[in-house]
């Protein structure tokens, strides 16, 4: 019997062009009309404030002049600046002038000002930025602050609830909150009876709001503090709904051996202390905005 080798190598080159000169404004505004970033005409200039009057401002303003949309963003300079604060303010002025996945980001500054925007550009599809602006993202009117609070108002956050369930097409797979609120949600639902508690297959316990598994997103490290996934912010927060699907809401990943990235440290050099990376490269996608809602400004806590 004989055999054959099929070879199936996959490379991939990563590769890019710096350009390096004086007075380059002019260039970039010539490669980005001849389908530099494709057929994006929406722009969002980041910069910080040392660098706004240098250069961002006349990059900001040629792009109008050149028939694109563009927004100039600016945050204080300085390497105390590369916080997860602001990053959510870069994010949120973005979204209040109707940024979203459809726009491109053109970073102007030093090395704080080019890490930030690429963080905000790797992370600018979670699902707070895929529902604002939809018609599936409720502000709550209901305080929940305090026990009182609870036993007064539980029923006008069941109605509330009632019509944040109701944007979905179909019955939501789960609910996904912090723990404090899931504290609320649990003491809620027993008031009014809705609340189960079970055990998957796997022995796991299962808290359920009116048949809906309630998820406790939990929490992770932002480079700086222990914070939630699902913040607490000025005493209010947020619950999502989604429905679990390939025409929903679901995980993506790229294809082939590239989804989890190591890198190695130097061996060779001196101290008994080395660091090294893994990174898994993942996201989300949701296909129909009627596959997920939030119910927003969930008061929790006294501000």
């Amino acid at each position: 019997m004989g055999s054959f080798q099929v070879e199936l190598k996959k490379w991939v080159d990563d590769s890019y062009e710096i350009e390096i000169g004086y007075e380059l404004e002019d260039k970039l505004i010539s490669d980005l009309k001849h389908g530099l970033v494709g057929n994006i005409t929406k722009f969002a200039v980041i910069t910080d404030s040392n660098v706004k009057e240098l250069y961002a401002e006349r990059i900001h303003d040629k792009l109008k002049e050149a028939g694109f949309t563009a927004d100039l963003f600016v945050f204080e300079a300085g390497e105390t600046q590369k916080t997860r604060e602001t990053k959510e303010f870069v994010e949120d002025s973005m979204l209040e002038k109707g940024y979203r996945r459809d726009c491109c980001i053109i970073a102007v500054g030093g090395g704080v000002v080019t890490d930030l925007s690429g963080f905000v550009a790797g992370t600018f599809d979670g699902l707070r930025k895929l529902l604002a602006g939809t018609q599936n993202e409720i502000t709550c009117k209901t305080a929940l602050t305090t026990s009182q609070e609870l036993d007064e108002h539980y029923n006008a956050f069941l109605d509330e609830m009632d019509a944040f369930l109701s944007c979905l097409d179909g019955a939501p797979s789960m609910l996904l909150m912090n723990r404090a609120m899931l504290i609320k949600l649990r003491s809620i639902a027993r008031r009014a009876g809705y609340y189960e508690r079970t055990k998957d297959d796997f022995g796991h316990t299962v808290e359920t709001y009116a048949g809906i598994p309630m998820v406790d997103m939990g929490k992770y490290f932002d480079g700086e503090n222990v914070v939630d996934v699902i913040p607490t912010e000025g005493g209010k927060t947020a619950i999502y709904a989604v429905c679990l699907g390939l025409d929903g809401f679901h995980g993506i990943s790229p294809m082939g051996d590239g989804v989890i990235n190591s890198y190695m440290p130097d061996m060779t050099t001196p101290g008994a202390v080395k660091t090294g990376e893994v990174e898994l490269v993942a996201g989300v996608a949701l296909k129909n905005t009627l596959k997920a809602a939030v119910l927003r400004d969930i008061a929790i806590a006294a501000a």
